[in-house]
């Protein structure tokens, strides 16, 4: 009887156990499908998580500027996507003046040297010196003519012994005929000497033109290594200024945000280095979602 006792209170106790041991499954069951269910995410939190991909909460902007005024924020200032941030203007412009001199500059050396300029003489064909040669020749050959008749003349007058007188006229005829000849023959050879005179002018005219072009080719040679040079310079500044000019190119707002704080960073020579925190307004994007 007393063995009975025990077993039956064992087998209560076990039972008592395995009861138990079910109450502790369920409740374990229980606690987990309400921690799966306290982890999902909401349809919010999924949005949030969505546009923190595309646009950051804040972003640093660091930026430079020569003076105050080129900062075009402030703290607590709005701005949407394209507000300037910072505008250079007057280091801008001055850097533009400077591009459109030297511009100016280079467009004067290129223009300056066009080649040498050679004199181009008209042609020369002598016409006058020709012509007054010709009429010397005619002329001598005609005085020859007569010089010829006169003297056969004077041998008829010889032969009819005629008065001495007679003979004297003929043969003074005779010599001013001969200095009629020796006149012409003067001027032909004065005439020929006048023409050769003025070809040997033009070829020294002409041949100082060849020189004088030789020299200034020399010239343009040398002059034009030098422009060269000094364009070479010249492009070399404006390459300068156009890099200078992205520098000092107009700073916007990659965001629409509200400026939360300025931190002056410090300053190199004239350039002043600021960082802007921003935090950006994800209102609008938001609504639009």
């Amino acid at each position: 009887m007393t063995r009975l006792l025990v077993n039956k209170r064992l087998y209560g106790q076990l039972c008592a156990a395995v009861l138990l041991a079910f109450a502790l499954f369920g409740c374990n069951r229980k606690i987990e499908s309400s921690a799966t269910q306290s982890d999902a995410p909401t349809s919010t939190e999924v949005i949030k998580t969505k546009f923190s991909e595309e646009f950051p909460r804040s972003i640093k902007v660091s930026l430079t500027v020569s003076r105050r005024s080129d900062l075009k924020v402030k703290v607590n200032s709005k701005v949407i996507e394209g507000d300037v941030l910072t505008d250079r203007a007057e280091d801008r412009n001055a850097l533009l003046s400077q591009r459109k001199i030297l511009l100016l500059s280079l467009a004067r050396f290129e223009e300056k040297f066009s080649g040498p300029k050679t004199e181009n003489l008209p042609p020369q064909f002598y016409d006058d010196d020709k012509a007054k040669i010709r009429k010397a020749e005619v002329l001598l050959s005609t005085i020859a003519e007569r010089i010829e008749k006169q003297k056969a003349k004077i041998l008829e007058v010889e032969k009819l012994n005629l008065p001495s007188s007679v003979l004297e006229h003929e043969r003074a005829k005779l010599g001013e005929l001969e200095q009629e000849a020796t006149n012409a023959s003067a001027e032909i050879n004065l005439t020929r000497a006048q023409f050769l005179a003025a070809q040997e002018k033009r070829k020294f005219v002409l041949f100082e033109i060849k020189a004088q072009t030789l020299r200034e080719v020399a010239t343009e040679k040398k002059e034009s290594a030098q422009l060269e040079i000094n364009a070479a310079q010249i492009r070399q500044q404006i390459a300068a200024i156009d890099e200078k000019l992205l520098s000092v190119a107009v700073v916007r707002s990659p965001f629409p945000a509200v400026v939360e704080r300025i931190v002056w960073e410090g300053q190199k020579n004239n350039e002043i280095f600021i960082t802007l925190h921003l935090v950006v307004d994800d209102s609008g994007e938001r609504a639009g979602k």
